[in-house]
């Protein structure tokens, strides 16, 4: 489910920050939905869906691309430290 790649999707496509929205925190590319917040229902136990359900302006794709940046980015970090 993670596993996706970016498919000519780059990172700002999914994921921008204006100083005008959220005081520029980072928030889903054409939305005023803060990432942070996706986190915060992940870490509560609440679903993806739940997410979705509740922000309906976030596709289910943005989420997906951006888990799978991160995974990718801790997985590249972990290879650095155990080298």
């Amino acid at each position: 489910m993670y596993t996706q790649t970016m498919d000519a999707v780059s990172t700002s496509q999914v994921v921008c920050s204006d100083p005008e929205v959220h005081g520029g925190d980072p928030c889903f590319a054409g939305t005023r939905v803060p990432v942070d917040l996706l986190f915060g229902y992940l870490e509560s136990g609440d679903t993806i869906e739940s997410f979705l359900d509740n922000h309906p302006t976030v596709s289910r794709h943005q989420v997906d691309i951006l888990l799978g940046e991160l995974r990718a980015l801790a997985s590249r970090s972990a290879r650095r430290q155990s080298a």
